[in-house]
C-alpha cells in the first residue's frame, strides 16, 4: 500500500553522461500525466495536516486491460476527507481507458464505477472465469467487488457474491490467488488498524502520538490491530469466508498493508507474504490441504537483519540472482532501509 497524493505518468529517457571519461546512461524521468489526460486528484484526508492515522493510507492503483483491446488501462482508488468543504463533491475513484495514442480518457461514470467511500487498495482478476477482468476495491469500513460485464461497464456484485461484511473493517491490501488449485480465484484481504481506533485519539494525546518530538496523529503503535481474511471462490461465482478454517485467525492482530502471493518454497502451492506496519511481517505457508501455517519468523522474513520489526509498506518478489527461487523485497517507512530477503531454498531466507 502506497500513499499517493497525485497521479504521475513518467517517461524514462536514457541520455549520455560522463563519469571518469566513460559515457554512462542517465535516467531522465518526465511527468507526462497532464498531457496524457491523468488529471484527477487523489484525495486522502487533509492536504497539510493529518488528524488521524486513517488519513495516511490508501491510493492504490491497478493496471488492467478492462476492455480487452490489448492496451493497458488505469484504475486509481480515491479516498475522502474528514471534513469536506461546503460544495465539495465526494471524491470518486477513476478509470482511465487507454486511447492508444499516449493519452487516456476518464470513463469512470460510463463504466459504472463512480461510487464514493474511503478507498484503500485494488486488485484485479477474472473471478467468474468469463474472460473479463474484474476489480475488487478495499475501503475503510467495507469492500466492493465490481464484475466486468464485458461491455465496458461494471456491476457491484458484492452482496450477491457473499463478500458483504457483517462488521466494518479497515481493509487495506488485497490479492487474488487460487490457493486450493481448483481453477477458481480466491481472495486474500489484509487489514490495518482496528476499525474503531482509526479516528479514536487526537494528535499528541498519548505517548504513541509523537514523532521526532512533535505531536502527530496516533499510531499504529498503541492502537489495536486486525487480522487477515481469506475468501474461497465457489463454482457459482460466490465466495465463502474460510479465514478461520484456513488458520489465518490463529495469528495475533497486526497492522497489515500489502499482501504478496508467491510460491516461496517451489512446492507448487501459492503462499502469501504480508508486509505489516510496525510489527513483524507474516509469511503464510500453504499446506496444500486448505490450510496455512504462519512461518515468517522461522523463515527469516519477519524482521530485519538486526531482529527488529520494521514499518513495512509495499512488497514484491522476483528471482534477482536467477537461482530458481523467488526472493522478496519490502519497502519500509521513512528513515528505514528497504529489506531484501534472498531465498535460500528449503523454506528459509
Amino acid at each position: 500500500m502506497k500513499l499517493i497524493i497525485g497521479c504521475v505518468l513518467a517517461l524514462t529517457v536514457l541520455s549520455a553522461g560522463q563519469h571518469d571519461g566513460v559515457p554512462k546512461p542517465v535516467a531522465d524521468f518526465r511527468d507526462l500525466a497532464p498531457a496524457a489526460g491523468l488529471t484527477a486528484r487523489t484525495i486522502i484526508g487533509g492536504d497539510r495536516t493529518k488528524q488521524y492515522i486513517l488519513e495516511t493510507t490508501g491510493g492504490g492503483v491497478a493496471i488492467v486491460d478492462y476492455d480487452d483491446d490489448g492496451f493497458p488501462d488505469l484504475f486509481f482508488v480515491n479516498g475522502a476527507r474528514l471534513a469536506p468543504a461546503d460544495g465539495d463533491a465526494a471524491p470518486v475513484s477513476h478509470l482511465y481507458r487507454n486511447s492508444h495514442y499516449g493519452t487516456f480518457a476518464d470513463v469512470t461514470r460510463d463504466a459504472g464505477l463512480s461510487a464514493t467511500g474511503w478507498g484503500q487498495g485494488v486488485c484485479a482478476g477474472d473471478y467468474d472465469n468469463d474472460g473479463h477482468v474484474d476489480l475488487f476495491v478495499t475501503y475503510y469500513g467495507r469492500q466492493v467487488l465490481y464484475r466486468n460485464k464485458g461491455d465496458g461497464t461494471f456491476a457491484d456484485v458484492t452482496r450477491a457474491s457473499g463478500l458483504s461484511q457483517s462488521s466494518p473493517r479497515w481493509n487495506t491490501g488485497c490479492a487474488f490467488l487460487d490457493f486450493n488449485r481448483d481453477g477458481r480465484l480466491d481472495l486474500f484481504v489484509s487489514a490495518y488498524v482496528d476499525y474503531g481506533d482509526a479516528m479514536r485519539f487526537a494528535p499528541g494525546s498519548r505517548n504513541n502520538c509523537f514523532w521526532k518530538g512533535l505531536g502527530v496523529m496516533c499510531g499504529p503503535h498503541g492502537l489495536a490491530g486486525s487480522r487477515n481474511a481469506l475468501y474461497r471462490g465457489n463454482a457459482d461465482g460466490t465466495f465463502t469466508d474460510v479465514s478461520e478454517a484456513a488458520g489465518l485467525l490463529k495469528v495475533s492482530p497486526a497492522f497489515g498493508l500489502t499482501p504478496l502471493v508467491l510460491d516461496a518454497d517451489n512446492d507448487g502451492w501459492p503462499d502469501v507474504y504480508v508486509a505489516n506496519d510496525s510489527t513483524a511481517s507474516l509469511l503464510f505457508h500453504n499446506n496444500g490441504n486448505g490450510t496455512f501455517t504462519e512461518i515468517g519468523l522461522r523463515a527469516g522474513v519477519a524482521l530485519n537483519a538486526d531482529g527488529r520489526a520494521q514499518a513495512g509498506m509495499g512488497v514484491s518478489a522476483g528471482d534477482y540472482n536467477r537461482d530458481g527461487w523467488l526472493d522478496i523485497v519490502k519497502t519500509n517507512f521513512d528513515d528505514d532501509t528497504t529489506s531484501l530477503y534472498r531465498n535460500l531454498g528449503a523454506g528459509s531466507f
